[in-house]
């Protein structure tokens, strides 16, 4: 697949922005999972396993535009899901990225996640502490890619239910393999996503992304 730079505008609630796609020959440098948690404890954090001791983070999947968390590559954009697709709430908007607990109910954590790890906190810090970094695996993670040219008309209305987004008729399959490392804090973000494992159709695919918070992501996407 031809590897091309793109930008993508913004939804309409921050038409006054860009947030860019990249794809290039070269993939950024970035940290190990060694490398993210010996920083993290360098910093006197300590290790959070999720879902054991903290019910992880409060989404169903890594979708935020408004954020420049959209990660496309030419036509496709991925979209990794960290709960079970066919239970999130069928009127959740899935562009607001997280559906947090509250008087109407547990939100996100109502749906198990499919992946698990660690994420790495002050000693003592509370429950729900945005972490200084997160690690994450998994084997079994539901992953999408749908089309551009469809997924951009969808989403002019700033809203994407689970149901929108399967009219889009994206390529589902699941990865096998699922790495993804964060440093979410502000002036340090830090996305690296490594996911490989097969379409339903029976084709395999592998998808990186890299997004630093001073750069354009990185994306990468073949389907063979």
């Amino acid at each position: 697949m031809p590897r091309t730079r793109v930008v993508i505008a913004t939804l309409a609630t921050v038409s006054a922005s860009v947030v860019g796609a990249q794809s290039s020959a070269r993939t950024p440098a970035v940290p190990s999972a060694a490398d993210v948690e010996a920083e993290a404890r360098a910093h006197g954090m300590v290790a959070i396993a999720f879902p054991e001791a903290d019910p992880g983070i409060p989404a169903y999947a890594r979708l935020a535009p408004a954020a420049g968390q959209l990660y496309r590559d030419g036509e496709w954009v991925m979209i990794a899901f960290y709960r079970e697709p066919a239970r999130v709430p069928p009127s959740f908007n899935l562009l607001q990225e997280f559906d947090f607990p509250g008087p109407t109910g547990a939100g996100a954590f109502l749906v198990p996640l499919v992946i698990r790890g660690r994420l790495f906190v002050e000693p003592g810090a509370k429950r729900g502490t945005f972490p200084k970094a997160a690690i994450a695996t998994g084997e079994a993670v539901p992953v999408c890619f749908v089309r551009w040219s469809v997924l951009a008309p969808a989403m002019r209305d700033n809203v994407l239910t689970i149901g929108e987004l399967r009219a889009l008729e994206p390529l589902t399959g699941t990865a096998t393999h699922f790495h993804e490392l964060l440093r979410p804090r502000a002036g340090e973000q830090l996305i690296v996503i490594d996911a490989r494992g097969t379409l339903a159709d029976g084709r395999r695919f592998d998808a990186s992304v890299v997004h630093r918070h001073d750069a354009p992501p990185h994306t990468s996407i073949a389907i063979r």
